[in-house]
Parts: structure tokens; C-alpha cells; sequence
């Protein structure tokens, strides 16, 4: 096995997948620098056969992937690491580079939207935003719902391989908050969409 990244946010299938291997998982909603140390140390445990150390993080900062960043590019003997985390914007390009990566699918649950993000144009905008206002109209969209589709797509979005800035996915985080506040359809899905389809093109 290689030293490697899986983008993905299942973190519950990935860990049945190393299920009955030598393997130590370590699992963070926010990954500080105490926990960084607390995996360094359990690297340097001798081995005579391979483990396999998995670390999943929902967040971890920059002081943290810099304090991991030398034992996953020269891990001690017979041990392989695994870093799960649910976007590619997650970690630093330093780290990055040092790692195979490996992009999951979506995770178990998600909403089919049926759009390629990848190859939007205006005429599939327009329809898609369409069909989610008479799905509205018609009591076939919650709030709720329309909450959901909207993070959805930008998980997809992500897991895609679009980049955003910081205001970016602040901006993102308000059109969620609004759309879960019975807001029409097309005002939170319109500019989503614009700017993925922006991005697209470059």
C-alpha cells in the first residue's frame, strides 16, 4: 500500500474497509497540533509488520498538516498512512503534493441533481432552476429540501474539483442558511449555479 489521500466525507465505509487489518484510526471533527503529536508518536512505535495509521479530519489548520507533513512524506518503516478528508480544499498544496490522491464518489444519501457541474451552460441552468421552482409551487420542495440540494451541490462541486476562495465558501454558507429559510429556488440556486458555470470555463 502507498501513503495516500481519499477525498471523500463516508468516513463510516472507509473505516470498515481497514476493518481487520493492523491498522490505528484516528478520527477529529477539528485536528489540533496535540493530536498531530499523538499520531507521530504512534508512528514511531516499531513494527514488524505493516500498519496502516488513518487519519480523519473534518478540519485540521495549516500548523497541523506542517507538523505531519515529514512523516508522511518519509513514514518510518511499515507504516503507511491514510488522510481522509472530505475536500481537496482541506489541505495545503504542500501536502497535497506529497500524496497519492484519490477522490471518492458521493457519500451514501446524497440527492441525485442530475447535473454535470463540470459542463453547465445557460440553457441547463435555466431548466434546472425551473424545474426546482414548479417542484416549489407544488409542495414537492421544502425548505429543508431545497437546503439540502443547495449543500449538495457544492459538495459535489468540491469532491469535483472545483477550488474556492475563503469568501467564496462564506458566500456559500449564507445562500444555505437562506435557502432553509423558504426563500424561492431561483434566488439561491441562480448564483450558485452562475458561478460554478463560471469557473467551469476557465
Amino acid at each position: 500500500m502507498q501513503n495516500k489521500i481519499i477525498i471523500s466525507s463516508d468516513f463510516e465505509s472507509i473505516k470498515a474497509e481497514f476493518a481487520g487489518k493492523n491498522v490505528r484510526i484516528f478520527e477529529y471533527e477539528n485536528m489540533l497540533l496535540d493530536d498531530a503529536k499523538g499520531v507521530i508518536a504512534e508512528a514511531y512505535i516499531a513494527e514488524y509488520e505493516q500498519k496502516n495509521i488513518v487519519i480523519m479530519a473534518k478540519k485540521l489548520g495549516a500548523e497541523v498538516q506542517n507538523s505531519l507533513l515529514k512523516i508522511l512524506e518519509e513514514p518510518p518503516k511499515n507504516i503507511v498512512f491514510t488522510l481522509i478528508v472530505p475536500s481537496k480544499n482541506t489541505l495545503l498544496p504542500t501536502v497535497r503534493s506529497r500524496l497519492m490522491l484519490e477522490v471518492r464518489s458521493r457519500a451514501k444519501g446524497r440527492c441525485e441533481h442530475g447535473l454535470d457541474l463540470w459542463r453547465i451552460d445557460l440553457k441547463s441552468l435555466g431548466e434546472f432552476v425551473k424545474a426546482q421552482r414548479e417542484l416549489k409551487e407544488n409542495g414537492k420542495l421544502s425548505a429543508l429540501e431545497l437546503s439540502k440540494l443547495v449543500g449538495d451541490i457544492i459538495c459535489d462541486a468540491l469532491d469535483s474539483g472545483f477550488v474556492f476562495s475563503t469568501d467564496e465558501l462564506e458566500y456559500f454558507k449564507k445562500l444555505s442558511y437562506i435557502s432553509a429559510l423558504n426563500t424561492a429556488p431561483e434566488y439561491v440556486l441562480t448564483p450558485l449555479l452562475l458561478l460554478l458555470m463560471k469557473k467551469s470555463k476557465r
